[in-house]
């Protein structure tokens, strides 16, 4: 295969359809923040944890119900607006989530594919604010059952996590996705781009199978995928000029969904994520280059997962925290939350939760590389 990186003389649209490598660091490396640097960190957050008040019984009552410590519930109230705010978050339940899907538009145009769909019996809404998503408001059959499923016309993926990828604009390459999953947000972006190469990156074996899958069933063109503990990247020696961290987290926004509501929480599970999502988010800042832009994105609603790590890493490597220009009612970042040292910038960030835009708990924070 010929080489396409940019060092080997210039990127030019790709011939394959993806290539599957499993990689692995050198025995003894180091990730790119020093033990010291973290620990400092969650020493920092430890002790924010200390000044968290007793929430009410009926707060109590729902930690309970939910399986979460009465401490992890507390920070709901320095979260929202009040308690009852709260309550109205924590009584929200999966039907009121919509049910989306994007528009493969390398294949098919939106208003085609709702044709089709429509005569096999679905109503489909589009969403105005995101141009190839359409909401599934009644289904005759699984949506993922259908031949135009299979044909790679669309794939299911839900609202809040299209909004990661819009934030990438405006997609120059090379471009990373460091914690690529199944590939719903890396074949979202080569929707964007087709012609610049992107490079996904996951840990996982299974969810890098069902990325190969959902690579080949789309048609994408453009997708290199490697097997690799991201928090090692920069070892590689490759350099991107944009990149997506979509971070591995507590899925304290999916909260609102069964297979969130079954999930143990406490202040351990919060810390121990911080310190994955400081070391992953560290090493990718390192892989890009000066005026790059990474997108940081998590299904979580928590400040310590989302305005905190930005803070920390961007206040370490000089990074802007950027205003996101897409057209959604979505709240501002917190920067006021337990004392911790948030970067006014962090207000940039945006925030989804289930009662308010009908999607699973989301924060997004868009940061550039000075």
């Amino acid at each position: 295969m010929t080489c396409r990186w940019p060092q080997c003389g210039g990127w030019k649209r790709p011939t394959y359809t993806h290539l599957l490598a499993t990689l692995h660091p050198r025995e003894g490396e180091e990730f790119t923040l020093s033990k010291r640097f973290i620990n400092e960190a969650l020493e920092t957050l430890k002790r924010a944890f200390d000044r968290l008040e007793r929430p009410s019984s009926k707060l109590e009552e729902y930690a309970r119900k939910l399986r979460m410590s009465v401490k992890y519930i507390a920070r709901f109230v320095e979260l929202m607006d009040g308690e009852n705010e709260v309550i109205e978050l924590l009584n929200t339940t999966e039907d009121k989530i919509l049910k989306t899907i994007r528009v493969n538009t390398l294949k098919i145009n939106k208003w085609k594919l709702m044709k089709l769909l429509e005569e096999k019996g679905f109503t489909l809404k589009p969403i105005s604010y995101v141009p190839y998503a359409l909401a599934v408001i009644k289904s005759p059959m699984s949506i993922g059952a259908t031949h135009e499923y299979l044909l790679g016309y669309y794939i299911v993926q839900s609202l809040a996590s299209m909004f990661a990828p819009l934030a990438l604009y405006p997609y120059k390459g090379p471009i990373l996705d460091a914690c690529a999953g199944a590939g719903a947000k890396t074949t979202q972006i080569a929707q964007h781009n087709p012609n610049e190469l992107i490079v996904a990156v996951d840990i996982s074996k299974r969810k890098l199978l069902g990325l190969k899958n959902h690579v080949s069933r789309l048609g994408i063109p453009n997708v290199v995928a490697i097997r690799y503990d991201v928090r090692y990247i920069p070892r590689l020696n490759m350099k991107f000029q944009t990149a997506l961290v979509d971070a591995p987290c507590t899925g304290e926004g999916l909260i609102v969904l069964p297979k969130g509501r079954k999930m143990q929480r406490d202040l351990r599970d919060l810390l121990d994520r911080v310190k994955l999502q400081l070391e992953i988010l560290a090493s990718v800042v390192e892989s890009v280059i000066d005026s790059g832009i990474i997108v940081y994105s998590t299904c979580s609603t928590a400040v310590e997962e989302n305005e905190y790590v930005v803070s920390i890493v961007a206040q370490e490597y000089g990074l802007r925290i950027d205003k996101i220009n897409i057209d959604i009612p979505a709240r501002k970042g917190i920067i006021d939350y337990l004392g911790l040292p948030i970067l006014d910038e962090a207000s940039n960030c945006i925030r989804l939760y289930p009662h308010i835009h009908r999607t699973e708990g989301f924060t997004i924070c868009r940061l550039v590389k000075k």
